[in-house]
């Protein structure tokens, strides 16, 4: 496998357990590593659209990922810092910024951070899409042919419905334990009902996981505490 996919998300439609993806796909974004050759010396970690949504983002080589390597991977699509605390208008820029950050222990060993620009209209579409999200190998409608093989090892994904700052994730790489904001039942701002800990859309911890069951699948279950009277107070959340 040359190029191991990750994780990524495409946009669906709104309608439960139809993973056929949209047309257009407003919401495509995947996350792959590219090796170098098959010994996977010096790797690459890679952001791409099946859409067109933005051009290739690639890091650059890093050596040893497959040495037991631990890396946080992420990516953002957001407003950009300049721009956060005006009301946004046509010129309003946004951005993807997909970041990576190896540890050992406490020492930051490697890291990556690269940006696209998109237009408000693209941000629009993708913040407004019905998606859903896959971890591992690439597939076709998510559960078809694969597409893109996977051979590396996850222990912990989360999807969040506000982007995380930089220095949170930098917390999160540190140690995957961590919920991602610095205090999760604080107000975003005073006037806003959605408490921090709320934009936890999901979470999958998968460093427990058990043998496949009599059907030959294996469960992971949604750590992000989430229920139905809080979709009722709060609202869907994108």
């Amino acid at each position: 496998v040359l190029e191991s996919s990750i994780f990524g998300v495409h946009s669906v439609a709104a309608t439960n357990n139809n993973l056929t993806l949209s047309s257009p796909d407003n919401a495509s974004l995947q996350v792959f590593i590219k090796k170098g050759d098959s010994s996977a010396q010096g790797c690459k970690f890679v952001l791409k659209s099946t859409s067109g949504l933005i051009s290739d983002l690639e890091s650059e080589v890093f050596y040893d990922v497959y040495k037991n390597s631990k890396w946080n991977i992420s990516f953002r699509v957001t407003r950009k810092e300049g721009n956060k605390f005006l009301t946004p208008d046509s010129n309003t820029k946004y951005e993807i910024r997909f970041m990576g950050k190896n540890y050992l222990s406490t020492e930051l060993a490697n890291e990556f951070l690269l940006t696209s620009d998109i237009t408000k209209v693209q941000y629009d579409s993708f913040n407004q899409s019905n998606k859903s999200v896959y971890v591992g190998a690439h597939r076709t409608n998510f559960t078809g042919t694969v597409l893109n093989k996977s051979d590396v090892k996850m222990v912990d994904f989360n999807v969040w419905s506000t982007a995380l700052t930089d220095s949170q994730i930098d917390q999160r790489a540190r140690n995957f334990t961590i919920d991602g904001y610095n205090n999760n039942y604080k107000k975003e701002f005073l006037s806003s009902e959605v408490d921090k800990y709320s934009n936890l859309l999901s979470r999958h911890t998968l460093d427990t996981l058990s043998a496949p069951d009599a059907s030959g699948l294996i469960r992971v279950p949604d750590a992000s505490r989430g229920s139905q009277s809080d979709r009722e107070h709060y609202g869907n959340l994108r």
